[in-house]
């Protein structure tokens, strides 16, 4: 991944953008409508990352399911493990358990394609390290952070309490982690 940096970052909001616009709903439309109820969602997903929570809420302590929500399993399933010769099938022990850094990026390209759409009406914004560096630290921040790692525990094969797992488990085509 770190090797192909620029080339997966392209790829990864290719592949996000038609997830991002199917599942949180939004339309092209040009109506007043579409764009309001757009610019609106928006908003509403960015609010405290509630787009990484399975249950959004205005408030952060109503917010539940981090990292449950299904875009985030579906796309890390295109992005390295959708056939044998993605880097999640060919390289299975980079990928036990799924590096933060690699999540903080696909939270970093769903932020980046949701602001595409923060004035109603889609527009393409680019999805560099200069404009989302910042971005991208502070996702990878959160995942350091103490208080966080009960909660994340278990998803992507998050061993960040020194759980273990049978083998095979970490991997998303095997087994979600995102099962009940």
């Amino acid at each position: 991944i770190t090797s192909r940096g620029s080339q997966v970052h392209g790829e990864l909001k290719t592949k996000l953008h038609p997830l991002i616009e199917v599942m949180f709903g939004f339309h092209s439309s040009q109506s007043k409508s579409a764009i309001k109820k757009n610019r609106s969602l928006a908003e509403v997903l960015k609010e405290g990352t509630n787009f990484a929570f399975k249950h959004m809420a205005p408030m952060e302590e109503d917010r539940c399911g981090f990292l449950k929500v299904p875009l985030i399993q579906k796309i890390i399933n295109t992005m390295w493990f959708a056939n044998k010769h993605d880097e999640g099938t060919m390289f299975p022990e980079h990928f036990k358990p799924f590096p933060y850094p690699t999540l903080a990026l696909v939270l970093t390209a769903i932020e980046c394609c949701i602001d595409e759409w923060v004035t109603g009406k889609w527009g393409d914004i680019p999805f560099t390290t200069q404009e989302y560096h910042s971005v991208y630290d502070a996702y990878l921040s959160v995942f350091k952070i103490s208080t966080m790692l009960p909660r994340m525990s278990g998803y992507y094969g998050l061993s960040a309490l020194g759980s273990t797992r049978p083998a095979g488990t970490y991997h998303p085509r095997v087994h979600s982690v995102l099962q009940h």
